[in-house]
């Protein structure tokens, strides 16, 4: 037994079993937490597509212990990201719902996945 928590890519690289009921010692909700993203008042007026970006990036705590492992590998950031979108189109897609580049053109179609 060992004391383990979410999102954390031990998650994704142990079969393991959390145990419940642990009386809110945690928290409410076995400690369940929400990050939110703060921006100012007036950020959506002045910026509304990378405002809409900020409003399209959701992901999971399973997906977030996933992105956390090549980074605990010592690998590169960016190209960590890059290989995430590559692998999964379907939150490219959705995280760039909406979001134009400068010149108007849908994000998700012009995103570049390699290196310049």
């Amino acid at each position: 037994m060992f004391f383990g928590w979410a999102p954390h890519p031990m998650n994704v690289n142990i079969d393991m079993v959390y145990l419940g009921d642990s009386q809110d010692a945690l928290g409410p909700d076995e400690g369940r937490a929400t990050v939110w993203t703060v921006t100012a008042p007036d950020y959506a007026e002045r910026c509304p597509n990378a405002h809409r970006l900020l409003a399209n990036l959701n992901f999971s705590a399973e997906d977030e212990s996933r992105m956390m492992q090549p980074l605990l590998d010592h690998k590169d950031a960016l190209e960590s990201a890059r290989q995430w979108l590559k692998d999964h189109p379907e939150d490219k897609a959705r995280w760039l719902e909406g979001v134009t580049t400068f010149d108007g053109k849908p994000a998700a179609d012009n995103l570049k996945l390699t290196a310049n």
